[in-house]
């Protein structure tokens, strides 16, 4: 079965690193990029694990189907598509996206930064897609609220609570972000 607290944690968490990338993209521009590695790192790591995410919901979505079991993070988008989850338009770009995380962490001293500003300004929003279509028109939304925790200082404390979806993710995301005042 599966567990809906877990895909909740997952969404949130890859929404959040989405965020973070288009927050981080946005203060720059693709000349400074291509130029600056210091800024290809900053984009690229949030970048990795916000896909990292999405293949991560894929394999709980697929753990409880019977039948195959794919055995390469691109065969679950594969099979996402197969068993009629995602169009199968959608499942071969989000398959593309894995292939192109698996460049992000085996051979990063060879990735072209052009490729990584393009996916980064035009194929993020495959992942957006493939969040919505899992998230559905409501869900439970993590909010995060700031304590003060004895001898480690500020932190977050989770708990979850049942909201609509839409209009409410930049809520989401600007209490993931909060910083001790």
């Amino acid at each position: 079965m599966v567990d809906a607290d877990r895909v909740n944690d997952l969404l949130v968490a890859a929404e959040a690193y989405l965020a973070d990338v288009r927050a981080f993209a946005d203060e720059i521009d693709r000349a400074t990029f291509v130029a600056d590695r210091g800024e290809q790192y900053r984009i690229a790591f949030p970048l990795q694990q916000a896909i990292q995410l999405a293949i991560d919901l894929a394999a709980h979505l697929l753990a409880e189907q019977p039948g195959h079991r794919p055995d390469t993070l691109v065969g679950l988008f594969i099979a996402l598509g197969e068993g009629g989850i995602v169009d199968d338009s959608l499942a071969a770009r989000l398959a593309a996206m894995a292939r192109f995380r698996d460049l992000l962490v085996h051979q990063y001293a060879d990735l072209d930064p052009d490729r990584v500003w393009d996916i980064v300004h035009g194929d993020l929003v495959d992942v957006d897609r493939f969040l919505a279509l899992v998230g559905g028109p409501t869900r439970l939304e993590l909010r995060l609220t700031r304590v003060r925790v004895p001898r480690l200082g500020w932190g977050v404390r989770a708990s979850s609570r049942p909201v609509p979806r839409g209009g409410r993710r930049r809520d989401r995301v600007a209490a993931m972000r909060q910083t001790r005042p």
